[in-house]
């Protein structure tokens, strides 16, 4: 939740340099909502080895394992997509995909944390 209100905060303040930094925020958020999803189910997150967790490809093939749909997943996937240019091949996002990815998944986060068993 905290990372959600500080996405909010740094969109808010209207500053286009930090809007990466929003996306970075929310995809964060929704990995550790994701991996939440697969602790409810009661399979572990830890990889093989015990060091290192899941991503969020394997947190989704785990859920649908258990007959759990995320029905944002396509815009979770574009999420995801994103953070990584921005990770890896220095993407800015503008204002209307950031509003874009918040309001969905604001969304997202109201469904997933009605429905969490924690």
């Amino acid at each position: 939740m905290e990372l959600m209100a500080h996405a909010i905060d740094l969109y808010t303040e209207g500053n286009a340099k930090k809007y990466k930094f929003v996306i970075l925020h929310l995809a964060n958020a929704v990995e550790l909502i994701l991996k939440d999803k697969v602790i409810d189910i009661g399979q572990s997150i830890y990889k093989d080895n015990n060091k290192l967790t899941i991503n969020i490809w394997e947190c989704f093939k785990s859920l649908e394992s258990q007959g759990v749909s995320v029905p944002e997943r396509p815009v979770i996937e574009l999420l995801i997509d994103d953070r990584n240019t921005i990770q890896y091949r220095f993407g800015f996002p503008n204002s209307e995909s950031v509003y874009f990815y918040l309001k969905s998944i604001l969304g997202f986060f109201s469904v997933s944390c009605k429905t969490s068993t924690v």
